[in-house]
C-alpha cells in the first residue's frame, strides 16, 4: 500500500525531542528507523506500531499537536526538521486510518531557530509522506536539497515522536550513504 501526501501549513512550529535514546524505547515488535541518502534523494522511515488500528485526531485543545513524527538533521551550522504533524484545527474529534490521518496533517521541512525556540517552514522543498509495510516514510527528492542537507555527511540523524496522542521519544539513527537505487 502506498499513499502520498504533501500538505503544508503556513505557521511554523518546532518539535521538541526528549533526551532518551537507544533500544529501550523500541520494543521487540518494532523495527529500527532508517535514514538513507542516495545521490538525488533522501529517505527516512519510522516503524509505526499497530498502524492498522483506528487513529483518532482533534482530541487535544485547539492549535495543540496531537501527532508528530520528526527527523532532525544537523546540516553545517543549521538544524533542520522534516516530518509530519497534526495540529488540532478545532473541527472536532475525527477518526480513521493512518493514511487518512496523513491527509489532514502537514508534512514539511523546517529550519530550526537558534536555541531551539521556534522554526520556519522551508519554501521550495517538497517532503512526501507515504505508508509502506507498517512504516511512515519521508522522501525528499531532488539533488539540491539532498546535497544541502547531507553535504557535510553527518553520521546520524535523530528520530522523534510527540504530541498529545504519542509518547515523547527521541532516537539516534546512523545515516547510510552511497547505496544505489534499484
Amino acid at each position: 500500500m502506498r499513499f502520498v501526501a504533501a500538505i503544508s501549513l503556513a505557521s511554523a512550529v518546532a518539535f521538541v525531542a526528549s533526551s532518551c535514546t537507544g533500544p529501550d524505547k523500541i520494543d521487540a515488535e518494532r523495527a529500527a528507523p532508517t535514514a538513507t541518502v542516495y545521490a538525488e534523494r533522501c529517505r527516512f522511515t519510522f516503524p509505526i506500531e499497530n498502524i492498522q488500528r483506528t487513529w483518532k485526531w482533534g482530541a487535544s485543545k485547539r492549535d495543540m499537536c496531537d501527532y508528530s513524527w520528526m527527523v532532525t538533521i544537523k546540516a553545517d551550522s543549521s538544524d533542520y526538521q522534516l516530518g509530519f504533524s497534526y495540529f488540532n484545527a478545532g473541527v472536532g474529534v475525527c477518526s480513521g486510518t493512518f493514511a487518512q490521518l496523513l491527509q489532514v496533517g502537514q508534512t514539511d521541512l523546517w529550519l530550526l531557530k537558534e536555541g531551539g525556540l521556534g522554526a520556519s517552514r522551508v519554501e521550495g522543498v517538497r517532503v512526501d509522506a507515504s505508508v509502506e509495510d507498517n512504516r511512515l516514510v519521508f522522501d525528499i527528492c531532488g539533488k539540491k536539497w539532498t546535497e544541502r542537507l547531507f553535504e557535510q555527511k553527518p553520521n546520524d540523524v535523530t528520530f522523534g515522536t510527540g504530541g498529545s496522542q504519542l509518547p515523547l521519544t527521541s532516537r539516534t539513527c546512523r545515516v547510510v550513504y552511497g547505496i544505489s537505487e534499484r
